[in-house]
């Protein structure tokens, strides 16, 4: 593990813990890596712009047939469904959920 490890610039580790056990074992440039969020960083907006009923259910990825995200829109959820993502089949599936037929669905 020291022989892979040993010429990264870094090695990350989750905890203090983590880090003084490698560093026991010879373990060398040894960063801290937090898997929060840094509100410092990342501070998001008011939560209210969004349009839609509550809940917001979202599908986040590549629009595409295997995808399957008609199922995903097809589900029986009170609320509002937001599709975020771009891919082969955007333009139809933005066509579909614009047509009139969509939106009485």
């Amino acid at each position: 593990m020291r022989r892979f490890h040993g010429p990264a610039k870094a090695v990350m580790v989750g905890t203090h813990d983590i880090r003084s056990r490698l560093a026991a074992r010879g373990f060398a440039n040894l960063a801290l890596w937090s898997r929060g969020v840094d509100t410092g960083l990342f501070r998001p907006g008011e939560r209210s712009g969004l349009p839609g009923q509550r809940p917001i259910f979202l599908y986040v990825g590549r629009v595409a047939v295997e995808k399957n995200i008609a199922a995903f829109l097809s589900l029986p959820l009170p609320g509002t469904k937001w599709v975020v993502g771009d891919g082969p089949q955007r333009a139809r599936t933005r066509a579909a959920l614009s047509s009139p037929r969509a939106s009485s669905a």
